[in-house]
């Protein structure tokens, strides 16, 4: 009984707070994001008279296809032989996208072939890529440039 006794208060605690703590309510994840969810962090000065108004990140709405005709923007992977997928960069990181080209690192993975492609080694290695000339919201050029080797400028089929 007497165990019991001196849990009680901390039950009573618990109960009293759940309450407080349910006024608070769950995140909504039905609502729209907002231009406040991007703002950048405010600064003393923004609270003076003179304060420039808050900014937003500009999202960009040119895209890559990829091999199913899905535009995307800013994707992780980019498979650049869709038939057999034996070149690849994956990984990637992107610096930059915008409207007029994109700037990342990736690393580029491919099948040797030797002495076929189907049971040879993939040999992967890190590569820059930029992609150029958006045409009616989709990059057309791929150029992709190993770690102190020559760029290799690619089509991108649309």
């Amino acid at each position: 009984m007497r165990r019991l006794a001196a849990v009680t208060p901390f039950a009573a605690a618990v109960l009293a707070a759940i309450p407080a703590l349910a006024a608070c309510g769950p995140a909504r994840h039905d609502a729209a994001p907002t231009a406040e969810l991007v703002r950048q962090p405010e600064t003393e000065m923004e609270h003076s008279p003179a304060a420039p108004a808050p900014t937003t990140m500009p999202i960009s709405s040119v895209r890559i296809v990829n091999c199913l005709s899905q535009p995307r923007i800013r994707p992780s992977e980019i498979v650049l032989t869709c038939a057999d997928a034996n070149m690849i960069i994956d990984r990637m990181v992107w610096d930059s996208w915008t409207d007029s080209g994109a700037f990342g690192r990736g690393m580029e993975s491919r099948s040797v072939c030797h002495p076929d492609c189907a049971s040879a080694p993939r040999q992967s290695f890190p590569v820059a890529v930029e992609l150029s000339a958006p045409v009616d919201g989709l990059f057309t050029t791929l150029t992709k440039t190993p770690d102190g080797g020559v760029p290799e400028v690619l089509p991108i089929p649309r």
